[in-house]
């Protein structure tokens, strides 16, 4: 947020504030975050985040919750992640996906593709 904007915003009382959630499982997610046991890296696996777990959506509806709250009404122009600590503990949260090979990308892009695919088809059907 520039400057000038978080004083235009703050004069009308307007928070802008960010969320960055690290690894909180969804349906579907971990199939194309870690489509193959080799990319089980980083933020798809649990043993790389310092909490030694993955998020759960009530911590995140908590905070999201918190921030729109009156409670909260001077907090502004932040980014607040919330993942376990796995932003302070890794260099880059996919950073090992850099030791997979051409073959482990090309069965990891087939496997992520016919997901979509079917996806796509279950989304389509009537």
């Amino acid at each position: 947020m520039t400057m000038s904007l978080a004083v235009e915003w703050g004069r009308h009382n307007i928070r802008v504030n960010a969320v960055a959630p690290g690894p909180f499982p969804t349906e579907s997610a971990w199939e194309k975050l870690a489509p193959i046991p080799k990319a089980n890296v980083g933020a798809a696996s649990a043993e790389k985040v310092p909490m030694g777990r993955f998020g759960r959506m009530d911590e995140l509806c908590n905070l999201l919750t918190f921030l729109q709250s009156d409670g909260c009404d001077y907090l502004t122009g932040q980014n607040i992640a919330i993942d376990g600590g796995h932003h302070l503990a890794s260099p880059s949260t996919f950073a090992e996906l850099g030791a997979l090979t051409a073959e482990d990308w090309a069965e990891a892009k087939q496997l992520v593709r016919a997901r979509a695919v079917q996806e796509k088809a279950q989304r389509s059907a009537g």
